[in-house]
C-alpha cells in the first residue's frame, strides 16, 4: 500500500512498508493505480 502525496516538491507515492522506496512522479509520467484501501481492519491478540 502507499500513500499519495503532494506538496509544492511535486508528487509521491509513499510506502507503507519502509523496506520499499518512495516514488516520486516527473512532470509528464502518467500514473494509473487500481484500487483504493477504505477501511483497514486490525485484529489484537487478547492478553490474559
Amino acid at each position: 500500500m502507499k500513500t499519495y502525496r503532494r506538496d509544492k516538491s511535486g508528487v509521491r507515492l509513499e510506502p507503507a512498508n519502509p523496506n520499499y522506496p518512495v516514488i516520486r512522479l516527473r512532470a509528464g509520467q502518467e500514473l494509473d493505480y487500481f484500487g483504493k484501501v477504505t477501511a483497514c481492519i486490525h485484529r489484537f491478540a487478547v492478553r490474559i
